[in-house]
């Protein structure tokens, strides 16, 4: 027989199919991640997520949504300057593939900054749309103020280290949850390849990842990646299980730029809950305990609103 124990919302039960320092993120190796149910807004599992942290290129998600509120004619163009190219170089920072001294659209400088992570796009784009870079780092900080980022400073548009260039998990996923609203960001964000008005591919530095090492990420629907020595690997991924949107966020992984433990730790955490949820049948769902624990529980649709109902098998 079963007894019923009690009723839970929806989200919770992804906290109860798997046990405290929970199974969902055992092995994984950023050292510091926020699972957040996109559709509840409820956190489902975090390490380290007031702290203070270094975003690297995920300071391109910023860029690319201020840069959206002031453009007003993608079609419009800049130029990337060659001596910009060479001092990137030195600096080690990622750059697109596109040449120097040509026109390139905005449109194009945009999927430049979203997909190969181009400290040149962003720089560049900066510059055309503001009197100066500084000019444009002052608008994204006034945008995270505005967000309620009150943790966060930027100080430039490429993500590279300077300890005052800072922000936490919170802040991050308190930006995403408004961003991920807006339709043009979601287009940039979700592109996994883009070819440019004058023939250039580009690929997703994730997508590149996944290709090489062949792990997937169940549900995948966009991210944005980023990568310094001070910073580690650092992921933002929103992805979709069962129609239900999840955002993933992960910073310090281990390895050096050549190493994907953000690709690793993310296949690790989307595919475990992705069997967490693995059945349906009409308006119930299932869910599996992967604890040794004898807990079974389903979710029943009633007026359209999700009820968790959780019960323990007695003898």
């Amino acid at each position: 027989m079963f007894q019923t124990l009690f009723k839970l919302s929806l989200s919770t039960i992804l906290l109860l199919s798997f046990s405290v320092k929970t199974e969902l993120f055992q092995n994984t190796k950023s050292s510091h991640y926020l699972l957040l149910d996109l559709e509840q807004g409820e956190v489902l599992e975090e390490k380290g997520k007031s702290e203070k942290i270094y975003p690297a290129s995920l300071t391109k998600m910023m860029v690319v949504y201020v840069a959206l509120n002031h453009i007003e004619d993608k079609q419009k163009t800049a130029i990337i300057s060659p001596n910009l190219l060479k001092e990137l170089r030195q600096q080690g920072a990622a750059i697109s593939n596109y040449p120097s001294q040509t026109p390139i659209s905005y449109e194009d400088l945009l999927y430049g900054i979203a997909l190969p992570s181009g400290a040149d796009c962003s720089i560049t784009l900066a510059k055309a749309l503001f009197p100066t870079t500084d000019a444009f780092v002052q608008a994204m900080n006034q945008e995270a103020k505005q967000l309620g980022m009150l943790h966060s400073h930027f100080d430039n548009v490429t993500g590279l280290h300077s300890p005052n260039h800072y922000t936490t998990l919170e802040d991050l996923s308190r930006f995403l949850k408004v961003a991920l609203k807006n339709q043009h960001f979601r287009n940039y964000f979700s592109a996994i390849k883009y070819t440019s008005k004058t023939g250039i591919t580009l690929s997703h530095t994730l997508y590149r990842d996944i290709q090489k090492t062949g792990l997937k990420i169940p549900g995948y629907q966009g991210s944005k990646t980023g990568y310094t020595a001070q910073a580690g690997h650092c992921l933002a991924l929103w992805f979709n299980q069962k129609g239900h949107p999840f955002l993933y966020l992960a910073t310090g992984g281990p390895g050096d730029v050549y190493t994907s433990s953000h690709l690793s730790d993310a296949h690790l955490v989307t595919s475990r809950l992705a069997k967490a949820t693995k059945k349906s049948f009409g308006p119930f769902d299932f869910f599996y305990s992967h604890s040794k624990e004898v807990f079974f529980s389903y979710c029943l649709i009633q007026s359209g609103m999700p009820h968790l109902y959780l019960f323990q098998h007695g003898s």
